[in-house]
């Protein structure tokens, strides 16, 4: 049955040890871009890992195009967090000493003196800037020398896909839009995407950017007769990934299947930043830090978290887009990496529950209420009767017009409903007992 189904099998341990020596290991562009996202340390560890296999490293053309256009935003985008940091630690301190003044140390409380804080933090402050300069001045700028483009060049210098003309980018993206309607991956996440580039005369839809990759990855295995293959990306979108209740579990059957029919590649497999470097490490016997790895795993994260709080803040975007809708909330959110594996729906799924039981509570909290004013007015009522009886008893014996046998029974009836009434009392007392429980609970 295997062989039939062969892209819904997972690489076992034995094939992925035969993987790793003999795969083409090719990267999407984020990898790229986020080498100047790292720590220094991190981005060294990253870049000794590809010069160690830099013979069995190639990337699509796409991938190189997409690489070169972005560069310069991500370098800008890494100076405007030096900014950003200055002015949220700025605030911060202003806003402590603010606190402070208002407090009025100096007039209501004598023993009491802020001064040595606040210039310890104002000193501390003042440091920690001087070093942000000095990394600042020394970090990668639009306009200097980048090293790490350097690198990169030397390392793919002739391991880039060919360029495609406009005749076959035309022809693939009549293709994408018939896979985009059909939820063929990869690329439909993107659909929505508007605008378009062109380079050395051929015009490309952003949108179609995936399914470019995707595509001259697959020629190119069928050029070069490639049979193993590793691909890495911290792309986390779910026309990428076989996602099984928030966790990602390998890439999309679909794409397994296609690969392996359009090519002659025999195993494949995909990897984050992350987990390459940690296979990377037992794989290549290569010496990668913990905190390396640490470092990859947050940039990835909090490069999915910003593309949320983005779509969050959009809401017609993220309606364009499905990824606000209903139960597709917590699975889209689990895909973005915001939250691991099932954790979402778990605690949605706690939380409402919590809602049901509480207002479930809160009904039945409210239906005592109810029943114990209903049990005041009766008991009222028919204290109130018995007392009533009792005047007109005395009064009627006083005046010899009734019986003592009438009297008894009378008596008797009063004391029924007494009793009647001490019931209902009690039910209303265990009522309000099984409230407090619950209420404690």
């Amino acid at each position: 049955m295997k062989s039939t189904f062969k892209s819904f099998y997972k690489p076992q341990e034995s094939e992925l040890q035969e993987l790793w020596e003999n795969a083409t290991f090719v990267f999407d562009t984020n990898i790229l871009t986020n080498l100047y996202r790292y720590q220094s340390e991190t981005t060294k560890d990253f870049l000794d890992i590809l010069n160690k296999i830099q013979n069995k490293i190639w990337i699509p053309h796409h991938v190189a195009l997409e690489y070169q256009r972005n560069r310069l935003g991500v370098i800008e985008e890494q100076h405007k967090k030096f900014a950003e940091t200055k002015n949220t630690i700025n605030s911060m301190v202003n806003e402590l000493q603010k606190k402070l003044d208002q407090l009025q140390l100096r007039t209501r409380h004598s023993h009491i003196d802020p001064d040595p804080l606040t210039k310890g933090i104002e000193a501390l402050k003042d440091d920690f800037f001087n070093n942000l300069d000095t990394l600042e001045k020394n970090s990668i700028q639009v306009s200097s020398k980048d090293d790490i483009r350097e690198k990169l060049d030397n390392l793919f210098e002739g391991k880039v896909g060919k360029a495609p003309t406009q005749g076959e980018i035309d022809k693939l993206e009549k293709d994408g839009e018939a896979r985009f309607n059909s939820k063929v991956p990869p690329g439909y996440e993107d659909q929505n995407k508007n605008g378009s580039f062109s380079f050395k005369g051929v015009r490309y839809q952003n949108k179609f950017g995936d399914f470019f990759i995707w595509n001259q990855i697959i020629e190119h295995s069928n050029a070069f007769d490639i049979e193993h293959l590793i691909f890495v990306t911290d792309d986390t979108k779910e026309d990428w990934w076989e996602i099984v209740k928030g966790k990602k579990v390998g890439l999309r059957t679909e794409l397994i299947d296609e690969i392996y029919s359009e090519s002659k590649v025999k195993l494949i497999n995909v990897y984050q930043a992350h987990t390459f470097l940690k296979y990377a490490s037992q794989h290549l016997e290569t010496q990668t830090s913990d905190n390396s790895i640490q470092d990859v795993r947050l940039v990835s994260e909090s490069k999915n978290t910003k593309k949320c709080i983005d779509l969050v803040n959009n809401p017609e975007l993220s309606e364009q887009l499905g990824l606000i809708k209903n139960a597709r909330v917590s699975e889209q959110l689990e895909q973005l990496g915001l939250i691991k594996n099932t954790r979402v729906s778990e605690r949605l799924e706690q939380m409402e529950q919590l809602r049901i039981f509480k207002n479930k509570r809160e009904s039945e909290q409210l239906e005592q209420m109810e029943q114990m004013e209903r049990l005041e007015q009766l008991g009222l009522i028919e204290n109130a009767r018995v007392s009533e009886q009792l005047e007109q008893m005395e009064r009627l014996e006083q005046l010899g017009l009734i019986k003592n046998a009438r009297v008894s029974e009378q008596l008797k009836q009063m004391e029924q409903i007494n009793n009647n009434s001490l019931i209902r009392l009690r039910e209303h007392m265990r009522n309000q007992k099984n409230t407090k429980d619950i209420n404690e609970e």
